[in-house]
């Protein structure tokens, strides 16, 4: 599952992107922002701009406050760090 925002100017964007990603395993059997709830997840750090903060506004947009309903485990780098969560 990957979650990404478009930019406001549409196609016609001319400068850097930044993003965040959420990686769960083939057989977790999550497939929404919802089935989240309760469950470990983990980020950088939590004033990464990449690493947590574009993820949360997503996930705060959707009704979701991280800090209330997750259990959040922050690995801090290297990113790859985050994938021996998995």
């Amino acid at each position: 599952w990957l979650a990404s925002l478009r930019a406001a100017n549409g196609d016609r964007a001319t400068g850097n992107i930044i993003g965040s990603v959420i990686l769960v395993r083939r057989d977790s059997g999550i497939t929404t922002p919802q089935a989240l709830m309760g469950k470990t997840v983990g980020a950088i750090d939590p004033q990464a701009f990449g690493g947590y903060l574009t993820g949360y506004k997503a996930l705060s947009d959707a009704g979701i406050r991280p800090e209330r309903d997750f259990h959040l485990r922050f690995t801090g780098f290297p990113a790859d760090a985050l994938l021996y969560l998995l």
